[in-house]
């Protein structure tokens, strides 16, 4: 009946307005403490799992949806709770490893650092590839084929961001092998100065007449 659908909507569009005045009214104010504004973060992908769950069974058995219109509602809710596992897997992430940067041993801007952050990246996106591969698997979509087209995606991907992979090579190499640090006094190329940072992707370096220099790690 009509009246099922349109309640239903109803519903969505209430609970779709109270979360987003939650995450509004939740991250109104940047805290000072960069792991207070990440753990603030989970508060909304967390608060989406609880009431999605709630809203569910109100749905299925109040409102009694029966049909195809059942199944469009189990399927969204399906995709709305795995969406917000990934943003809570990624969020975590980050979090964990934002908390092992503020370590007074480890400088903000220093490589390891950055190496870190593209590591609590890089794990982000493949767990949350993961969560979603599951997710569409358990919608019905064969796994066999998701993967295999991710795994195309992913060639596609590497050839088209080649430079970026060699200077991220690069930039391993500098960390593991340590032929310098940041501060020392370097000459490369036709330029010497003093190295100021190295990145993910390039390294800065001072010249002799007080400019900045930007090197891509693969060439440096």
């Amino acid at each position: 009946p009509i009246w099922k659908i349109l309640t239903t909507v109803a519903l969505v569009l209430l609970t779709v307005i109270v979360l987003i005045l939650w995450d509004r009214w939740v991250n109104r104010r940047p805290l000072h403490s960069a792991i207070g504004n990440r753990l603030r973060r989970l508060l909304t992908p967390i608060l989406t799992i609880v009431v999605v769950l709630v809203l569910q069974p109100l749905i299925a058995f109040e409102v009694n949806v029966s049909g195809a219109f059942a199944r469009v509602v189990e399927a969204a809710t399906t995709v709305v709770v795995y969406l917000s596992v990934v943003w809570i897997f990624w969020a975590t992430v980050i979090l964990l490893f934002d908390w092992s940067i503020l370590s007074p041993r480890i400088p903000d801007e220093s490589l390891d650092a950055n190496l870190m952050r593209l590591s609590a990246r890089v794990i982000g996106f493949l767990g949350g590839v993961f969560i979603l591969a599951y997710g569409a698997h358990a919608l019905g979509a064969p796994i066999v084929g998701l993967v295999t087209g991710l795994g195309v995606g992913g060639l596609a991907v590497a050839l088209a961001i080649r430079p970026t992979l060699e200077n991220l090579i690069g930039g391993l190499i500098l960390y593991t092998d340590k032929p310098v640090r940041v501060g020392d006094f370097c000459s490369f190329g036709a330029n010497t100065g003093i190295i100021e940072n190295i990145g993910v992707r390039s390294t800065q370096v001072r010249s002799m007449d007080r400019t900045i220099i930007s090197v891509p790690n693969a060439a440096f």
